[in-house]
């Protein structure tokens, strides 16, 4: 065999036995959001690991196609050793349980996991995206808010909320990118929004009809976290609908449509934790991102202005 023989022979075996790596990819929290990225994520062909606190639980994530790990952040015992060698890590949880709060999720928890991916021995470049809410704007009055408008520091929630984006931002860098999206009212599979205006229509509802709350469609943020972890987003970035409608606004249009009265607002409780405000999705619209539900009602842009104009 002469030399440039031999050197194709050589070749044609190592590629042969090469071995594709997949993308690791962690998940922790796997309740609605969770489960619908990690689906997602294993049909594009990541390695998912994915956390819940119960084992009863695991069959549901196997189903998924993800790897199913215990967790629950807020214990001390709390094992991390499932974010060795992850290339990409969503972190989605929220207080589920009876007994859950939102200290020990979002101080105590968060805490952990920042502490345990501080001290982590994995030398992969990492990528994390946090979940996190459009809720901490607060009552703005409804005004036109962006990713760096003012937080509302007044609602001992939003404190903790904002607390925990704070801590989670804070691991940009060694290697680390860090992505916070802040999502709407999630409608989608399971969660249909407006069969539950129709539901309400005519009926005494304790919420101020003159509010602007923001929505954002289940498969925008399965598909919003594939794009943080593929162009590498780094940062806050509201990931929203275009929808800006008062609940009044929006419970009229669904309840004329399909004939049927209108939802009687009562205003919120005293004390109660509102969102009032137009939050604007800009930001990742100019980082190329597309949404595949503008709108809950189905038109590509609603906002009060334009249903003012039109009335």
């Amino acid at each position: 065999m002469t030399a440039p023989q031999h050197e194709r022979s050589v070749c044609i075996v190592l590629l042969s036995c090469a071995v594709v790596v997949l993308k690791r990819f962690g998940v922790i929290g796997c309740g609605y959001v969770g489960s619908a990225v990690s689906r997602r994520l294993h049909r594009a062909g990541y390695d998912v690991v994915a956390t819940v606190r119960d084992q009863l639980r695991f069959p549901l994530v196997e189903a998924l196609g993800a790897t199913p790990a215990l967790l629950d952040l807020a214990s001390e015992q709390a094992d991390f050793r499932f974010l060795e060698k992850l290339d990409g890590l969503l972190i989605s949880v929220a207080p589920t349980r009876q007994d859950d709060n939102y200290e020990d999720v979002y101080a105590k928890g968060i805490g952990n996991l920042v502490q345990a991916l501080k001290i982590s021995s994995n030398t992969r470049p990492l990528h994390i995206t946090y979940i996190s809410t459009v809720g901490v704007f607060g009552d703005q009055g409804g005004n036109r808010v962006h990713e760096g408008s003012p937080l509302d520091l007044s609602h001992p929630i939003n404190r903790l909320l904002i607390n925990a984006e704070q801590e989670i931002l804070g691991l940009q860098g060694d290697n680390r990118d860090v992505c916070v999206l802040r999502l709407g009212g999630i409608y989608g599979p399971g969660r249909d929004m407006v069969a539950l205006v129709q539901q309400a229509a005519g009926r005494n509802i304790s919420r101020d009809g003159d509010h602007i709350p923001a929505w954002t469609h289940l498969e925008d943020i399965t598909r919003g976290v594939e794009f943080a972890r593929r162009d590498n987003l780094k940062g806050t970035f509201n990931l929203v609908d275009d929808m800006s409608l008062s609940r009044r606004q929006l419970a009229n249009i669904i309840c004329e449509r399909r004939g049927l009265p209108p939802v009687i607002w009562r205003g919120a409780p005293n004390g109660a934790r509102v969102v009032n405000a137009s939050v604007s999705n800009t930001k990742i619209k100019h980082h190329g991102f597309t949404f595949h539900s503008p709108s809950m009602l189905g038109l590509s842009t609603l906002s009060s202005e334009r249903v003012n104009s039109q009335a």
